[in-house]
């Protein structure tokens, strides 16, 4: 099938299709399932290239296995004196430097003396790298709040003073399959930044006496060396191949010199197989020069982790340490996989999608499916010659489904266009127009198109607060009937207002000002309404509570939170061609949404931006001006600008003196925070707390918390722990105060 007698028509719903092919896919791509199919076509892609030349690598591993927890006389944790045995032998056999993955945050659990030779050990030949950990924490705060944390752990206080050289780290990243296919560069903590066990062993090695270190988009310099980055502190491992790729020496054998009695040595025969002069590794010099990673290899020890390359034996577990060896190796070698970015990546699958599109419409149906075929196996042909030779990672499945998708797309569409075409229309209007009107479009072949305009206009966001725990305890016919007796007042009130209802989400009102009519105070109105809504409430309840007089303490405490944000937002025509809805888009609209979120952190009802409230303010000019508190600069979740966020208390003549009290201290004490005079605030926000009752009134409750509270707490925090001097006042989600 092909379009009938092409003509201007058929060229813009050609270029609907590709638009909308091209989205699909893209959408497609970000799914789970898809992406987690894209890592497993890249491990598909090891397997096809093979394994890779080794033989240059100076890198040794010296590994802590089951053998040599048999051998030593002592189970593990050994005892870290046999650590001083390996740090001077291995320094006997020559080796240029020694990277332990093993965080010794603990002291020896046999005799304390045994530390102290291990640090002598790492002082005396200053060639150790050590390892440490950036663990993740939870932290419960004075007023509930769990907080994330992040501490690093580190080895010993005797060790820690011992080492001359920097802490490596030995944290892992995964996907969402749990194999390791980055490698994590750096991360940063409280008070600096930790750079990987390999990159510290990199730094120990290199001759550069300026060691330089700069993090620029896509690429990391380490020092002489140039690193393409895969996320912002990640590197993609190009696996030389599975487990074991590198040269391994059992741990043992390196301490088994004859002042090291082994439990073959104990139980049977004498054997030193470090020192022996006919077989000893000493004399072999096999460890001459050499860099050496020392980690475990123990399934008990839980090091074992799934990696993209099976080894000869089907194994596709690597040990930990050896993942730290690829990485280095990759480094050094400069030999890295290089990950198409992600622009790159939309513009080809456009012009994929483009083509196929384009060759569809021209050509028959079975034609059509054979190019389909053709083209799919072309492109896995490049993708595969890509990765093997070039070692260029492409996004498979994506393009794969762009082809699958434009040809079936745009076949169907050829087959049953004129039919789908007079219900899409007649399906579309019907509700908007009257049939006539349908009629009259389809006969002169209008199109509807999809779109709006970007406007400045206010969005507002309400929601009742614990709704789920209020709805499991009433019946369905008496919860709709509640229900709609409340989205009828609160509509109400928009509509008065001059508001567009959006939509109801559940028991969420979702509504904007300022389009499609135009109206100048938007700010003001969304505001007055917030207030007006929240003053109606009492009046629901008592009319709840007179037709049904045994509802739950949740309904007849009803209270609503709301948000509120002003900016520049999409507004229009939004959806599919069979279906769309005249609604609001865009980044402004999700900060109002997280307004109403962020009422239940501060204990209030009404969160407006500060957008908002200096329109507000401007538009009240000669009507009942309205009072606001500030209360926060946060970056909420999504957006890297920080957004000035405050408490909008109501119209400041109608307001008791408790609230206007309150309100007036709690100014004064966030001044004296933003100044960092943490006593003098808390001192403000100690009388503010004392009228933070006053706001039940208001509609709070159901909180336990107030801002007072919270800024009290937040100004204890600081005076313990003082931010930064550059520190610009805005609360990340992750802070811990």
């Amino acid at each position: 099938m092909r379009f009938k007698n092409p003509n201007r028509k058929d060229w813009k719903i050609t270029i609907l299709v590709i638009i909308g092919v091209f989205l699909f896919t893209v959408t497609i791509g970000y799914l789970g399932p898809v992406q987690l199919m894209e890592l497993k076509v890249r491990d598909w892609m090891f397997e096809l290239r093979g394994e890779q030349e080794l033989d240059h690598s100076d890198i040794v591993i010296i590994e802590m296995s089951q053998s040599a927890d048999d051998e030593i006389p002592y189970k593990y944790p050994w005892p870290t004196y046999v650590y001083a045995k390996l740090i001077e032998n291995l320094n006997k056999a020559g080796v240029r430097a020694i990277g332990i993955d093993v965080v010794f945050d603990q002291n020896d659990i046999y005799e304390l003396k045994n530390d102290s030779l291990f640090a002598e050990a790492v002082e005396k030949h200053g060639n150790v790298i050590l390892a440490g950990t950036l663990a993740r924490e939870v932290r419960t705060m004075d007023a509930g709040i769990g907080v994330e944390q992040t501490r690093m752990v580190l080895p010993n206080n005797i060790l820690r003073q011992a080492n001359p050289n920097p802490i490596g780290l030995v944290n892992t990243v995964t996907d969402r399959d749990e194999f390791i296919r980055n490698y994590l560069l750096y991360l940063s903590g409280i008070d600096d930044v930790h750079y990987s066990l390999a990159l510290e062993m990199l730094r120990f090695l290199s001759d550069d006496s300026e060691f330089e270190i700069e993090r620029i988009e896509n690429q990391f310099q380490f020092g002489p060396y140039s690193i393409p980055t895969y996320q912002a502190n990640t590197m993609l491992i190009n696996y030389y191949g599975g487990a074991r790729s590198f040269d391994y020496i059992g741990f043992e054998e390196v301490i088994d010199d004859q002042d090291f009695e082994t439990v073959t040595e104990r139980e049977a025969f004498e054997m030193n197989l470090f020192d022996d002069p006919e077989y000893g590794i000493l004399h072999r010099g096999i460890l001459q020069d050499k860099i050496v990673f020392v980690g475990a290899t123990m399934p008990e020890l839980q090091d074992l982790h799934p990696i993209p390359m099976r080894n000869e034996y089907g194994n596709a577990n690597m040990p930990g340490v050896e993942i730290h060896a690829h990485a280095m190796q990759n480094i050094l070698d400069q030999n890295y996989l290089t990950l198409i970015s992600g622009r790159v990546h939309l513009v080809l699958l456009f012009f994929i999608s483009a083509i196929i599109v384009l060759i569809a419409r021209s050509v028959n149906l079975w034609f059509g499916f054979a190019v389909m075929i053709v083209s799919l196996i072309l492109w896995i042909a490049i993708s595969v010659y890509l990765f093997t030779h070039l070692q260029v990672i492409l996004f498979y499945l994506s393009p794969s489904m762009a082809i699958l998708f434009g040809f079936g797309g745009v076949i169907s569409l050829n087959y049953f266009y004129e039919e789908r075409e007079r219900r899409r229309i007649t399906n579309m209007f019907s509700s908007y127009v009257s049939p006539k009107v349908v009629d009259r479009m389809i006969r002169s072949d209008e199109a509807f198109k999809l779109g709006g305009e970007d406007l400045e206009i206010t969005a507002l966001f309400s929601d009742i607060v614990n709704f789920s725990r209020m709805a499991e305890k009433i019946p369905p016919p008496v919860l709709i009937e509640l229900m709609n007796d409340y989205l009828e007042e609160m509509t109400e009130i928009i509509m008065q207002e001059q508001g567009t209802l959006d939509k109801y989400i559940g028991d969420a009102v979702m509504a904007f000002y300022g389009a499609p009519a135009e109206i100048r105070d938007h700010a003001y109105r969304a505001c007055t309404t917030a207030i007006r809504m929240q003053l109606a409430l009492p009046k629901i309840r008592d009319r709840w509570l007179k037709i049904h007089r045994d509802l739950p303490q949740s309904a007849k405490n009803l209270s609503i939170r709301i948000g509120i944000n002003t900016g520049r937002m999409i507004v229009g025509n939004i959806g599919s061609k069979k279906r769309f809805s005249y609604t609001i888009l865009g980044d402004q609209v999700n900060v109002a949404a997280r307004c109403e979120a962020a009422c239940k952190k501060y204990g209030v009802s009404i969160v407006v931006t500060g957008r908002t409230a200096e329109k507000a303010a401007k538009d009240s000019i000669g009507r009942k001006p309205l009072l606001f508190r500030p209360l926060d600069i946060i970056r909420v979740k999504g957006r890297d600008e920080p957004v000035k966020i405050l408490e909008c208390l109501g119209f400041q003549d109608e307001l008791s003196p408790e609230i206007i009290e309150c309100t007036r201290l709690f100014r004064l004490g966030h001044h004296s925070f933003e100044k960092r005079k943490w006593d003098e605030a808390a001192g403000y926000f100690r009388e503010s707390a004392k009228l933070e009752h006053a706001r039940r009134k208001l509609g709070v409750n159901g909180y336990k918390i107030n801002p007072s509270r919270l800024y009290l707490e937040r100004c204890r925090l600081l005076k313990i722990r003082p931010p930064k001097p550059d520190w610009d006042g805005v609360f990340e989600q992750t802070a811990e105060y």
